[in-house]
């Protein structure tokens, strides 16, 4: 599996966007995206996560789970709601011991939506 750095510089690449274009999008250094596609840094902090995503036309769930973090939205409503703080754990725990593939996923998504939109 690619790395970070890897990734996000394959993402500029696909663009064909230069790299001081792109550090000047996000709003980093050119020096400072050079180090995170070298994987000489860790991947930054949210705010920027969400300009790289942005200028990359990516999704906020994609440069997250790719920089191994939660999604800011996610922590924040664990943090605020006390019935998630309790039940998340085990659920997350059921759902990793089920092994699901990604349409497995999508499929149990959609699902969770479908039945509590009726």
């Amino acid at each position: 599996m690619a790395t970070f750095g890897e990734t996000i510089k394959q993402w500029r690449l696909n663009l064909r966007l230069g790299l001081r274009e792109s550090s000047k999008e996000i709003g980093i250094s050119a020096t400072y995206l050079s180090r995170l596609e070298n994987n000489k840094e860790n991947p930054p902090q949210a705010d920027k996560l969400v300009q790289i995503a942005k200028v990359y036309d990516k999704t906020e769930d994609e440069i997250f789970s790719l920089a191994d973090r939660v999604p800011p939205d996610i922590e924040e409503t664990y943090k605020k709601n006390d019935v998630y703080k309790e039940k998340l754990p085990e659920l997350m725990r059921t759902i990793a011991q089920q092994n699901l593939t990604a349409p497995e996923w999508d499929q149990y998504i959609e699902d969770t939506k479908n039945r509590h939109n009726r």
